[in-house]
């Protein structure tokens, strides 16, 4: 079973990101905002596509209640500090990588939007985040889901040539 995150929470929390005044020039910060817009803009997909990550969907839902439980103010402002915004970015992006990676495992490179590239080349590309660091989301990243994906396509060849035969 999908988890569900509100459309309108991945949009909400991508506004108060991008709107504010402290963090415009942040890398972090706009990439977030960005990749929280595509998840909103391909709901059902990142639905559909995620079975593998689904710790990391909760926790993605978990830190956008955070975001905008906390941050939120009248008219879509928001009072947090530039420190506090870029904690929640951190934590978002790490999950979206994930996530991300695993929808366009998937589907296939093609189908990744330019929020999607972007924010994995940030992920790959920043140093936050290394191969073979020891934390939950590079391995999930690099090792956990690619072989998960691999086996699962192998399995579909297998059944597909024992149905054949």
């Amino acid at each position: 079973m999908a988890i569900h995150i509100p459309k309108q929470l991945l949009v909400e929390g991508a506004g108060l990101l991008a709107g504010n005044a402290h963090t415009q020039d942040d890398g972090l910060v706009r990439v977030c905002a960005a990749g929280l817009r595509a998840i909103a803009e391909q709901h059902a997909a990142y639905e559909n596509a995620t079975r593998c990550s689904k710790a990391f969907m909760t926790h993605l839902h978990e830190e956008l209640h955070r975001l905008c439980g906390q941050f939120s103010l009248p008219g879509g402002a928001c009072s947090a500090s530039a420190t506090a915004l870029r904690e929640r970015a951190f934590c978002l992006t790490e999950d979206m990588a994930v996530i991300m990676r695993e929808k366009i495992l998937r589907s296939g490179c093609a189908g990744a939007c330019a929020a999607e590239t972007e924010l994995m080349a940030f992920f790959e590309g920043s140093g936050h985040w290394r191969a073979g660091d020891g934390t939950l989301v590079t391995d999930a990243y690099y090792v956990q889901l690619p072989v998960a994906v691999l086996h699962e396509l192998l399995r579909r060849v297998q059944d597909a040539m024992d149905k054949a035969v």
